[in-house]
């Protein structure tokens, strides 16, 4: 009798090493499973960083030369006022002494 219960308690010890080491494994098999999600995130962030970067830095080249352009096109629009005015100013002031001087003869 005490034989059999010998070589029951023998299992149970037996069970519970194989219980604790399947455990030990899973453990090792999580944190292996996290470690990898970990590095798959950090990799995804990194590159979603990256792109946001590259992204930013496009729009605000794209928006420097839209402003460049628009200022261009208001300087070019501001001179041909001005001329136009200028060219209006001077038959304004042409017609108004020929009118005066004619008229005053």
């Amino acid at each position: 009798m005490k034989e059999i219960i010998d070589q029951i308690i023998n299992i149970d010890n037996l069970a519970d090493e194989s219980k604790s080491r399947n455990e030990e494994t899973l453990l090792k098999k999580k944190q292996e499973y996290e470690d990898i999600l970990a590095s798959y995130r950090n990799e995804k962030l990194e590159n979603a960083k990256k792109y946001s970067q590259a992204l930013y830095e496009e729009t605000e080249a794209f928006i420097k030369n839209n402003d460049t352009v628009q200022k261009e096109k208001i300087q070019q629009i501001s001179a041909e006022i001005e001329k136009s005015y200028l060219n209006s100013r001077e038959a304004l002031i042409s017609k108004t002494l020929d009118k005066l001087f004619v008229s005053g003869r």
